[in-house]
């Protein structure tokens, strides 16, 4: 009980108060750059204050001309601040149109790029996707979870949705692979609890779509390559897992007295 509650204080104390900050910041500076650090010293500052530890790998595979579509896996809810902390150039995220209309909270996250798509009618959705393009090829770069929504056990990926395929196409941007694993164990599906869990993050090697390629194949190329990032992932953590075990059997029988004869 007394870590839910902690964890809902956190997050209810240090979201409105940087919210706010984006906001004031841009008024009064007009720069969008302090807007992104503010958002990345939420995720920072709502992990560290639950005590997550958050890894980056393979960094170096992310492109270097901005504007691109993240596409990674969804295991919790907790996968957005790690994906923002370990994301080492500045991401946005897709979110519904109806929340830009929020006093505060959807003029920061304008200031910050945040691509909307509105859904209530099919000319509407068509037109924000094209909109949407529009703003990646101008260099923004974009997160979404193909999935579309959080793996049913923690571990698997589902059925990825088209959307986003479509709009890496619509723009013509490549596609960076991403995996997220641990985040099932600092936020576990159903709960308002953070635990201080150790979270890593992978990035694989970006994916162009190509010319006249059918959106199928296209997705079936990043699915690929996302599955072997997540077996590799995994292997990782295992790994790590064993080593830590081995050192801790050695320090136990290091440390233990000596019996006299």
């Amino acid at each position: 009980m007394l870590r839910a509650i902690y964890s809902i204080l956190t997050l209810v104390v240090i979201t409105p108060v940087l919210t706010l900050l984006v906001y004031a910041f841009y008024l009064v500076r007009r720069s969008k750059e302090d807007g992104y650090r503010m958002i990345r010293l939420w995720a920072n500052s709502l992990l560290f204050a639950n005590r997550v530890r958050v890894t980056a790998y393979h960094s170096e595979r992310i492109p270097q001309k901005p504007g691109a579509v993240y596409m990674s896996n969804h295991r919790s809810n907790s996968d957005i601040p790690i994906l923002m902390s370990a994301t080492p150039v500045r991401i946005s995220f897709v979110s519904k149109a109806s929340l830009k209309h929020i006093p505060f909270l959807g003029w920061s996250m304008r200031i910050v790029d945040m691509v909307f798509i509105d859904r209530s009618r099919p000319e509407r959705a068509i037109q924000s996707l094209k909109d949407a393009a529009s703003q990646i090829r101008t260099g923004t770069n974009i997160i979404i979870f193909p999935e579309g929504t959080r793996s049913r056990d923690g571990k698997n990926m589902g059925p990825f949705k088209k959307g986003g395929f479509h709009l890496a196409m619509e723009a013509g941007v490549p596609i960076q692979p991403v995996i997220v694993v641990g985040s099932e164990k600092v936020m576990p599906r159903g709960s308002a609890k953070i635990f201080g869990r150790p979270a890593k993050v992978f990035f694989g090697e970006p994916i162009l779509p190509r010319p006249e390629e059918p959106v199928e194949e296209l997705m079936s190329r990043v699915r690929g390559e996302m599955q072997a990032l997540l077996q590799s992932a995994e292997e990782s953590v295992l790994q790590s897992a064993t080593d830590s075990q081995i050192l801790r059997t050695k320090i136990n029988t290091f440390g233990s007295p000596q019996k006299s004869s």
